[in-house]
């Protein structure tokens, strides 16, 4: 295991708030990102027949990138290459808040199959390298740990704040405790996050997109 894994699961570990461990730590200000016109995208991603709402997505980006955003969708309609552009812009924000809030409880086994396929969208973008696709792959048990018996539950938030090559990352329970979180400084992470949003076929691309358009 690399140096960058190592700390990020000893991270993960000394974050998880498990049964019997105490109180969680006080959250930080992740979500004090401003809505801007332009600034944010919204998305419900549905899953079965049945249309089951299964997440949640807000994204809010800093104002000089909504200002550019807000330029490239002025008069358009939705189209793949507008959708290029627009991820284009989110990628290179320099401050971008992601949320996503669960509408139906996971397992942790669902949660990671998840994480994996927004990565090998990212991976076949070449967003990010095979190898820190192999590296978190491989590392997402003991990152997630603390899912691996309650697993996530309705109501339950993931939130992530990429500023520079900084990212933030807060898990928060229905009720309103942390279970997780930390600060991780890697370039990589960002690609890899936001692959999962924006990379040709990622789920919430269209949905995201066509959020600016209304």
């Amino acid at each position: 295991m690399n140096p960058r894994t190592t700390g990020l699961v000893t991270l993960l570990l000394a974050c998880a708030v498990l049964p019997g461990t105490g109180s969680p730590p006080a959250a930080s200000a992740l979500d004090d990102m401003p809505i801007v016109p332009h600034g944010r995208m919204t998305a419900l991603l549905e899953k079965t027949l049945f249309k089951v709402d299964v997440v949640a997505a807000e994204i809010r980006v800093d104002a000089a990138t909504a200002a550019k955003l807000g330029n490239l969708v002025a008069g358009q309609k939705y189209s793949e290459g507008l959708a290029d552009q627009v991820s284009r812009a989110v990628l290179a924000a320099p401050d971008v808040w992601i949320r996503m809030e669960f509408k139906r409880g996971i397992k942790q086994k669902q949660y990671l199959k998840g994480i994996e396929a927004n990565m090998k969208r990212a991976l076949d973008a070449a967003w990010i390298s095979p190898e820190h696709f192999d590296d978190v792959v491989a590392h997402l048990p003991e990152w997630y740990v603390f899912l691996a018996e309650r697993g996530i539950q309705d109501g339950d938030t993931m939130e992530y704040r990429l500023r520079g090559d900084t990212t933030q990352y807060r898990f928060t329970a229905a009720d309103g405790k942390v279970l997780l979180e930390m600060d991780e400084t890697d370039t990589r992470s960002r690609y890899g996050i936001l692959g999962g949003y924006f990379a040709p076929k990622a789920e919430f691309r269209k949905r995201l997109v066509r959020s600016l358009l209304s």
